[in-house]
């Protein structure tokens, strides 16, 4: 029987959720508070759970909250995992380290970015000054955040992206969607720093993750896909191992990075990967063998939900004096894009995230030994 009440609509309680299920198979909790608090003055806290072996060669790390809003449903699939731990032993020499929320500030506050306006899945490049650099985003800008959130003036903005989004053509439209190191105030920014959240991402990688000698990573993500699929997707070079064990876990429900990249035409798909946690989490762990991946479960359209993260950037923009009905309305269409309040929907999710799972542990457990 599929417990839906793993799922939750708010920080706070997604939060309790996980923490209640870690100490219902007594696991230790590992906190790292945030300066910031959420909407009702609650703690914000990136929370980490190691299950299993401290010295296991193999370990399986899976993250929620790299896109903010999008963790609520991590996090059900983290707790959902957790509660079944009393059922289901790990292999041996095979651990687990679940890090929860790694973005607290945007699963609080239903934002796919963080404090900073940084995409966190574009973070984690060198910062060596040379950034993302990615022309075709100046183009649309100017465009990308509304001047008003409804009425005429939002329709001609939407109008202009339109005309601006046909004249590039639909290619070059999605290069500029990629990710940018250029405006500190726009969509999919890389910051110019290791934001907080890598800082803790690389702490706890270095207190639980570099000892071992083979890594597994699932960062968990919503909106992109088929409804209530869940494609998982690896980041690993062509001809390397970790893509082959990949391929022998998952099968045919898997996708690489440089399948999208040719998909959808990107001349150097790789320009733009390199920021993502899940490439980053390699770079820190030289001496493992790490396999790269995440899954992605399918919502709405892309249109559908482009058009709540451009309300949600107006907000952000220039709503500072929005009425308060008009703030929840677009905090609540952003969730709602990214975690459907449907049945069906989040049944399909945690059967996936435990097929994933069971998946990625059988497999990693099976490997021969370094």
């Amino acid at each position: 029987m599929i417990n839906l009440g793993h799922f939750s609509t708010s920080y706070t309680v997604a939060r309790e959720k996980f923490l209640k299920a870690a100490e219902s198979v007594e696991l230790p909790v590992h906190s790292i508070s945030h300066d910031l608090l959420g909407p009702n003055n609650e703690v914000l806290a990136v929370d980490a759970v190691h299950v299993g072996d401290p010295e296991a060669t193999r370990l399986i790390i899976v993250i929620s909250g790299t896109h903010g809003v999008e963790g609520l449903t991590g996090s059900a699939c983290q707790s959902a995992w957790l509660s079944q731990l009393q059922q289901t032993a790990l292999p041996d020499d095979v651990a687990v380290l679940l890090i929860h929320a790694i973005n607290p500030y945007g699963v609080a506050w239903h934002r796919r970015v963080n404090e900073d306006n940084v995409d966190l899945n574009r973070n984690f490049i060198s910062h060596d000054g040379s950034g993302i650099c990615n022309p075709y985003y100046a183009q649309v800008h100017e465009f990308m955040i509304p001047t008003a959130y409804d009425g005429e003036e939002r329709v001609t903005t939407d109008l202009a992206l339109a005309e601006i989004r046909n004249e590039l053509g639909e290619d070059v439209f999605q290069i500029a969607t990629l990710g940018q190191s250029s405006h500190p105030d726009g969509f999919y920014y890389s910051g110019d720093k290791p934001v907080w959240s890598n800082l803790v991402l690389r702490k706890l990688l270095d207190t639980y993750a570099l000892k071992r000698k083979t890594v597994s990573v699932i960062d968990l993500h919503t909106g992109l896909g088929a409804y209530g699929y869940g494609l998982v997707g690896i980041a690993n070079d062509p001809g390397t191992p970790e893509l082959q064990w990949a391929r022998d876990w998952y099968g045919e429900a898997m996708t690489t990075f440089v399948e999208v990249g040719q998909l959808f035409g990107y001349p150097d798909y790789s320009a733009y990967t390199d920021g993502m946690l899940i490439c980053g989490i390699r770079k820190m762990l030289p001496d493992a063998s790490v396999i790269s991946g995440g899954i992605e479960f399918g919502t709405y359209g892309p249109d559908e939900i482009q058009a709540a993260e451009r309300s949600d950037a107006w907000l952000y923009a220039h709503g500072s004096n929005a009425p308060q009905e008009t703030k929840e309305a677009i905090r609540r269409d952003l969730l709602e894009v990214y975690q459907p309040p449907k049945t069906d929907w989040q049944e399909m999710v945690l059967t996936r995230a435990g097929q994933v799972m069971r998946q990625t542990v059988n497999g990693i457990a099976n490997l021969p030994l370094r």
